[in-house]
């Protein structure tokens, strides 16, 4: 099979941002290209507060534009009218945010919850303490 008919056929087998509910679209992003990353299959209130923890280390414009592309589904042309930028800005600050989400820290905290974040952190750094 021809390189370029396994990335068509990839391409056209991935779901959008507006086709899935957020936040499975968001999750769905920030799987993309990450086949380590495990995320909840489905959602239950630890995991929203955790991916509000994690929404939270970002900066303000990139939470609002998250916010934009993946709960109200807005183009990147339209997300970049409401902050005065094209497309192609609207595209890197979401792929930046994206990126963010996936570090082994957002994950932890989408994946375990504030309080269950809290704890592995205690109990890695008690670890850490305790070889020294």
């Amino acid at each position: 099979m021809e390189k370029n008919t396994i990335i068509e056929k990839n391409l056209a087998s991935r779901k959008t941002c507006t086709e899935l509910a957020y936040p499975y679209n968001l999750f769905a992003d920030i799987k993309n290209g990450r086949p380590h990353i495990e995320l909840p299959e489905k959602i239950n209130e630890d995991n929203e507060r955790g991916l509000i923890l994690a929404l939270s280390y970002l900066k303000e414009r990139e939470r609002e534009i998250i916010k934009l592309r993946y709960q109200d589904a807005k183009t990147l042309r339209e997300i970049g009218q409401v902050f005065g930028f094209n497309s192609e800005r609207s595209r890197q600050i979401i792929a930046h945010a994206v990126r963010m989400l996936a570090s082994h820290k957002c994950i932890l905290m989408i994946n375990k919850g504030p309080q269950g974040y809290i704890e592995e952190v205690v109990e890695r750094r008690a670890k850490l303490i305790a070889e020294m």
